[in-house]
């Protein structure tokens, strides 16, 4: 019987390859040269023969292991993380453009989700597209305008929202994940050198944990069981792919994330307006959100987009606890609603100024609002 984990960590460490082919587009590929080679039945016994031969082109092999030009923080004895992180991360500043493919999958005791994204940097604006269960986000935020817009689409319907803040370039590259697993993880020496869409490139695995707390944001109590991973590093300085499957131990149960992710068009992504930009400025679900000056509710003002149901269900959270619920009545552009917590922990809203019963919050305010699978509002603010 074969392991499903074995089955699973084979798929982390060798889907970089499908990633680079998606990021490389369609290639033609290497035809007949159109030279026709004798058979026995064309062949004359009674005459001369002539063999036509036919030429074998050999490829280029590419540099070997010690030829290759190992970028700072790379040799051919291993990676030093740290130097590494700086080299990826100045490359890919310095080229300004860049696209980020990739696949997130995360597993608890009971609950398994995964997420498929794309993350564009252009010189006019920044897009992405997240596919998780049965929604798709797709964002776009142009260098003109200081908001993100976003259609969510869930099966045949669509809605939109405006975010008032877009995703910064660092978050879209996923810096913090590459310098996570760049730091934490020991790396043996190079493996292969690999050709791709930019040119040569060279491979390492993990051999072991490096720093724990890099690897993953662990929290107190837990510890990293185990870790697969592989990278594989351009000679121009950017790390083009990454896969890793991390388990990490929480009390008698196993938390486990594995991924697989891509940099390509580095200098060459472009990023235009998507058709459904106009419907998102006039449908699309805007607040306006501050905390209220004693520090015990959020305050939300709709200043754009279509009527919110009463449905829809809201929750707050902060660092004492959560509380959630449905609207008592639709919401609608100009509409003002308060949200806080009591001591209990159970969901208080109001319209017309702080609810009763209102405790103070405490380090941060969490506030969503969600219409079916749409999330209309997704809003942290620190105290």
């Amino acid at each position: 019987m074969v392991n499903e984990r074995t089955v699973s960590r084979r798929h982390v460490l060798s889907s970089g390859v499908a990633l680079s082919a998606a990021l490389a587009g369609c290639t033609g590929g290497s035809g007949s040269d159109g030279t026709e080679t004798a058979t026995d039945a064309d062949t004359d016994t009674d005459t001369d023969t002539e063999t036509a031969t036919a030429t074998e082109t050999t490829a280029d092999p590419g540099p070997t292991l010690d030829e290759f030009e190992y970028p700072a923080g790379a040799s051919r004895d291993g990676v030093d993380g740290t130097t590494l992180f700086g080299t990826h991360e100045s490359t890919l500043t310095g080229a300004g453009t860049l696209t980020v493919e990739g696949e997130i999958t995360r597993e608890l005791p009971g609950f398994s989700a995964t997420e498929t994204m794309t993350k564009k940097i252009g010189s006019d604006g920044i897009a992405g597209t997240i596919e998780s269960g049965d929604l798709t986000e797709s964002l776009w935020s142009p260098d003109d305008e200081s908001v993100a817009y976003v259609q969510m689409a869930a099966g045949f319907e669509e809605r939109y929202r405006i975010d008032n803040e877009s995703p910064q370039p660092r978050e879209l590259a996923e810096l913090r994940r590459f310098r996570g697993l760049l730091n934490g993880a020991a790396w043996g020496e190079a493996l292969e050198v690999v050709e791709g869409p930019s040119g040569y490139a060279v491979t390492y695995e993990a051999t072991g944990i490096a720093d724990e707390n890099a690897l993953l944001q662990v929290a107190p109590g837990e510890s990293v069981s185990e870790v697969e991973a592989r990278i594989t590093v351009t000679q121009s300085g950017y790390v083009r792919e990454v896969g890793y499957d991390i388990s990490v131990a929480r009390g008698s149960d196993t938390v486990r994330q594995d991924a697989v992710l891509a940099v390509g068009s580095v200098g060459d992504t472009t990023v235009p307006e998507p058709e459904w930009a106009d419907t998102a400025r006039e449908e699309g679900v805007r607040f306006e959100r501050g905390l209220t000056s004693d520090g015990r509710a959020v305050e939300l003002e709709m200043v754009n987009g279509t009527e919110i149901s009463a449905d829809a269900r809201t929750a707050l959270s902060d660092r004492r606890g959560r509380g959630e619920g449905q609207l008592s009545e639709p919401l609608a552009e100009g509409d003002r609603l308060f949200l806080a917590l009591s001591d209990s922990g159970e969901l208080l809203t109001a319209r017309d100024g702080v609810p009763e019963g209102a405790r103070q919050l405490e380090a941060f305010a969490r506030a969503t609002i969600r219409y079916r699978a749409y999330p209309l509002l997704v809003t942290e603010l620190q105290l």
